[in-house]
């Protein structure tokens, strides 16, 4: 063999070697990318289910203070009269069951479903 030939067959060997290497970055590159995608669609379902259960936090606490809205506006009305707190106590007296369930039926009514669309849009 020449050396020329033996310089070629060396050139080449390096040649392949390099190739390998390149090979093996690629791969790790390809594998990085991969992974990378796979954080986005994570990151990307987290802040949806986040936007989620901060919509349904605020239609919580808006049907929740519908319902204590609903309270005072009863009270209202029974105090609220120019016969003072005597009426109010009288007409309580008078039907106390009635009364509760002017005050207590609805408002329970929009807490629950404050809280039940809270849970829908919670969970998926």
């Amino acid at each position: 063999m020449t050396p020329d030939s033996d310089d070629l067959e060396q050139q080449l060997r390096e040649k392949l070697k390099l190739r390998r290497e390149l090979g093996g970055l690629e791969e790790q590159l390809q594998q990085n990318l991969k992974l990378r995608r796979e954080l986005l669609t994570t990151v990307a379902k987290a802040r949806e289910r986040n936007a989620k259960d901060r919509l349904g936090w605020a239609i919580y606490w808006t049907f929740l203070a519908l319902a204590g809205l609903w309270v005072v506006i009863c009270l209202w009305g029974l105090y609220g009269q120019s016969s003072g707190v005597e009426y109010a106590i009288e007409v309580f007296m008078r039907s106390p069951f009635e009364q509760l369930a002017l005050m207590g039926i609805p408002a329970l009514m929009l807490y629950s479903l404050g809280r039940a669309i809270r849970y829908a849009l919670s969970r998926e």
